[in-house]
């Protein structure tokens, strides 16, 4: 297919181009209780071209872009008519201009890294990691608890990159999801149930088991929980999934478009803190079982490592092709995983006076410009000093820089998905609203 492209792109005079082609074979499997209702398969191929021109108004020199997704079932003169209507819109684009990846400049080699489905995922077989991921999550203790219903997807991708300027990568990866839904009945709040949405590239039965443990028992305590009320001024713990979002302002806010276009607070060499246990976070192209592994970035550049910050003060940004150009950056490639140090605290530390332990929000987001955050909570924990006790209801908010001095880390760490760092996080400085 991508010999086929790069002769349409030549026939109609389409000379600077980029060509992203996926090829994906999966399988879903669907659960109701713990009864499989249906398997479906499949097999599609992803096509995406960017054609580029190159274009000067005085002394100015642009460069001008334009994205179309084909399909494989289209022809020769379909695919040829698309690609002219970008090129010609491509000159309504008016960026600065940039290079584009090449040959010469990509000495970096993507690293394909080995997973459990490698050896065993062809034909019939792929649909046996249904029912193997199924089988580990329902022979998981869960007395009191339903599965109430299951969603498994996995999934092999072949990707293929080849660019105008020689670059030319194939690799493959895989992208997978349960989705599980657990429910519990009782008197105190009447049914209670919880979601979870789990994506990997690489699996592990003993992970996938920590996991489920873990959400029969929030499902539990979840059913058991009073609503919070008054809860006065408390010192927030964060675990789980909000982690992840938490920490990924400083990803955002390293990112060379935030820098140049004026909505970053990240300045290298700048100390962003003077208290606190000072972070150090790197960007990271590979996290084991990560589903947001990058071995080539969009514009055909192999990412690298990047220690975003060391010991609270801001050390490099993570410069993308365009403005990682734009800023005079060394091209380090877009990654998306995130390793962060772990701290001093153990959990003797939440013996010595009252916190909330947030363990399960409706949804917890971070608005990567302004540093708020906050989140329903759903499911925490609510010391008193003496007893610890399930709670729901209410919300907590604040803003990075608010806390950021007062923000401890564990010496305990976890692996989940796409973030690698410590099991939790202390924070003063919360909203905390009943």
């Amino acid at each position: 297919m991508k010999d086929a492209l790069q002769s349409i792109l030549k026939k109609n005079g389409i000379d600077e181009w980029l060509i992203r082609i996926t090829g994906i074979d999966g399988v879903q499997g669907y659960y109701i209780l713990d009864k499989k209702e249906m398997l479906r398969f499949q097999n599609a191929v992803e096509i995406e071209v960017t054609v580029y021109r190159t274009f000067s108004e005085g002394d100015d020199k642009y460069r001008g872009s334009m994205t179309v997704a084909l399909s494989p079932s289209m022809n020769a003169a379909e695919i040829g008519e698309k690609l002219k209507f970008a090129y010609d819109s491509a000159l309504s684009v008016k960026n600065k201009w940039y290079p584009l990846s090449n040959s010469e400049a990509g000495e970096r080699t993507p690293t394909q890294q080995s997973t459990i489905f490698d050896d065993d995922f062809e034909g019939e077989n792929k649909s046996q990691w249904v029912e193997r991921i199924a089988g580990d999550i329902f022979e998981t203790e869960h007395s009191g608890v339903v599965f109430n219903a299951l969603e498994v997807s996995v999934a092999r991708n072949e990707h293929t990159l080849v660019n105008s300027d020689g670059i030319n990568y194939s690799w493959t990866d895989y992208s997978c999801f349960t989705e599980l839904v657990t429910t519990a009945g009782g008197d105190k709040n009447g049914e209670v149930e919880l979601f979870d949405l789990y994506r990997f590239s690489d699996y592990s039965s003993e992970q996938m088991g920590r996991r489920v443990k873990q959400q029969v028992l929030s499902t539990l305590d979840r059913q058991k929980a009073e609503r919070l009320s008054k809860p006065g001024d408390l010192r927030v713990v964060l675990r789980g999934n909000a982690l992840f979002e938490f920490f990924s302002y400083f990803l955002i806010q390293a990112n060379a478009r935030m820098i140049f276009e004026g909505m970053s607070v990240f300045k290298q060499g700048k100390q962003l803190q003077s208290d606190g246990d000072l972070l150090t976070i790197d960007a990271v192209p590979y996290l084991t079982g990560s589903d947001k592994n990058s071995f080539v970035d969009k514009d055909g550049v192999v990412p690298v490592p990047v220690r975003l910050l060391e010991q609270g003060k801001a050390v490099s940004i993570i410069a993308d092709l365009q403005f990682g150009t734009y800023l005079g950056e060394e091209i380090t490639g877009s990654s998306r995983n995130i390793n962060v140090e772990p701290g001093s605290l153990n959990s003797d530390f939440f013996n010595k006076s009252p916190y909330l332990e947030a363990m399960e929000f409706s949804d917890f987001s971070m608005d990567p410009v302004t540093g708020n955050f906050g989140g329903e909570i759903r499911l925490a924990y609510f010391f008193d000093g003496k007893n610890k006790t399930p709670v729901t209801g209410g919300s907590i908010t604040g803003n990075v820089s608010t806390v950021l001095n007062t923000l401890r880390l564990s010496s305990e760490t976890i692996t989940d998905g796409a973030y690698n760092g410590p099991d939790f996080i202390y924070l003063d400085g919360i909203n905390i609203t009943g």
